[in-house]
């Protein structure tokens, strides 16, 4: 489910009791019928019922409160004599889904070990928001740390840590949709600009203004303020990182480092050189996805170059992606600035 979705759904009544019943045995009866009960949560010595879409769970109020302040005040209201009750136990009808119900009892009975290499897209979507909407500190902390894990500010790791990213978007195609959504609404300055490249070097530029269908869930789409800024963040690093990249391989108006003097087969590795930058500078103004046009000349390599000449392209290649790295950050504070101020 879309952060978007969720948000809707937490702005409702935070919790809700089931009415309409006469009596315990007619309630117990009801649910038997229509409801069922969590295979792992059900414990004979709970003395509170949470419900979550049709799947109830029997759990203890001593855990939910220590941890949410939330749950807390809602288990300490005083509720009317003729409240039903399931077991001798209180109902509490919650508005979430029962998969976020059942992974945060996982998460606070201890049952899910965090681990940033590991976790499921769905275990982290329920830190994210349940964190949020319950204030469950340990919930939102450690989602965060996980983000930052995935998401770090050097190029090296983020470059290790997009097979991880990758993987919980096979999970949940919108993934990067949901994390970007709720960076704007709860800002996490730290991840944005890594964040960001993630998102516009995997998805292309019609999914981020149109969204991703994702089967029976709703649709994957960000939000006005996030497309906005994501899309403006995408054309500042296409054009950043191509004019770093064209830059990096000039000398002066008229002299480019390659080939380089002591080449052997100079006419053939300029051509190549003239080549390599006519069909870059092409590609990289009509990507429908974003790319480093670094990450493009890598494939040119040694079947196109002398040896010497494609070692000396790879370090380049990588002088110039470090470069749009170090002075990206600058120029998307700059234009939040202009912009968003």
């Amino acid at each position: 489910m879309s952060y978007s979705s969720r948000l809707r759904s937490a702005k409702r009544k935070r919790v809700s009791i089931i009415a309409g019943l006469d009596s315990e045995s007619d309630l117990e009866s009801w649910c038997q019928d229509t409801v069922e009960r969590s295979t792992q949560f059900w414990f004979d010595d709970g003395n509170v019922v949470l419900q979550a879409e049709s799947v109830q769970f029997r759990v203890h109020r001593s855990i939910l409160s220590r941890h949410s302040p939330i749950m807390q005040d809602c288990l300490e209201c005083p509720k009317p004599e003729d409240a039903p009750t399931i077991e001798g136990c209180p109902l509490v009808h919650l508005a979430d889904l029962a998969k976020d119900i059942d992974n945060m009892c996982s998460l606070l009975y201890g049952m899910y070990q965090i681990d940033a290499k590991k976790i499921t897209s769905s275990y982290l979507e329920t830190m994210l928001f349940m964190g949020r909407k319950y204030e469950i500190a340990s919930f939102t902390t450690s989602a965060e740390n996980i983000l930052e894990q995935l998401f770090p500010p050097i190029l090296k790791r983020w470059d290790g840590r997009q097979k991880d990213v990758k993987r919980l978007i096979v999970q949940n195609n919108g993934f990067l949709f949901d994390v970007l959504n709720i960076t704007c609404e709860y800002p996490m300055p730290s991840i944005m600009q890594p964040l960001l490249v993630s998102i516009f070097t995997i998805h292309s530029l019609d999914q981020l203004t149109s969204g991703i269908p994702r089967g029976e869930q709703p649709r994957a789409i960000l939000k006005p303020s996030a497309e906005q800024y994501c899309v403006l963040s995408r054309l500042i690093f296409m054009q950043l990182s191509l004019r770093i990249f064209a830059g990096t391989f000039r000398k002066s108006d008229d002299i480019y480092v390659l080939p380089l003097k002591n080449c052997h087969s100079k006419t053939k590795c300029l051509d190549c050189f003239r080549r390599m930058m006519t069909d870059i500078v092409m590609k990289h103004t009509t990507l429908n996805t974003a790319a480093f046009p670094q990450t493009m000349a890598s494939s040119y390599g040694e079947s196109n170059f002398c040896l010497s000449c494609a070692g000396r392209l790879q370090d380049l290649v990588e002088q110039s992606r470090r470069a749009v790295w170090s002075k990206l950050p600058s120029v998307l504070k700059a234009f939040e600035n202009a912009d968003f101020a």
